[in-house]
């Protein structure tokens, strides 16, 4: 089996697009149509993110660690970048983990056109899930960051902070929640 590769899942969901398309369709269809055109044009020059897939009203962002000086921060830097691009058109949140991604499967001679194998295939991808499911409805916050990832960043805000039982192992990680307008920066070391 090829090994697990070190990555940072973030995934960018809009708030109450299901609402507004049980409201006017048409005018959640535009929105929608017009966030994968932020997303295009805002992602193209991205270099610390390999994979960015959008649907919908949601954007998932790949980003493979290589233990590199500062990474940690050019990744958030360009998630943070894409959610304020995102944001004047409809509010949105970010759930940001860190973790290892599953490896490709094994047959690659035995390519398919059609089939696309996620590299952000995780748990982490996983974490973002359960996070959105059982915080986001709780604390409504505009961003979600594991601890793996704040420990190697400064934000200059105060968060909500709670433990949070994390795959693969369910053990407990603290999740740092922020209003919106938080600023990344450097450790401090």
């Amino acid at each position: 089996m090829k090994r697990l590769t070190d990555c940072i899942i973030s995934y960018i969901d809009l708030i109450d697009v299901k609402k507004q398309m049980k409201e006017n369709s048409r005018r959640a269809a535009k929105l929608m149509s017009e966030i994968h055109s932020i997303v295009w044009k805002t992602c193209g020059s991205f270099s610390c993110h390999s994979e960015i897939c959008f649907w919908n009203d949601s954007v998932l962002l790949y980003a493979q660690l290589r233990s590199q000086t500062g990474e940690h921060l050019d990744i958030m830097k360009e998630v943070q970048t894409l959610k304020r691009a995102i944001d004047p058109k409809s509010p949105s949140y970010a759930i940001c983990v860190q973790g290892q991604s599953f490896p490709p499967p094994e047959d690659e001679n035995n390519k398919h056109e059609h089939l696309h194998f996620l590299k952000a295939s995780s748990y982490a991808f996983s974490n973002c899930s359960h996070i959105e499911k059982y915080l986001g409805p709780v604390f409504q916050k505009r961003w979600y960051i594991d601890s793996r990832i704040k420990k190697r960043i400064r934000i200059d805000a105060t968060p909500t902070k709670v433990l949070f039982p994390m795959w693969p192992k369910r053990e407990n990680r603290t999740i740092f929640m922020y209003d919106d307008n938080i600023y990344f920066t450097a450790r401090r070391t």
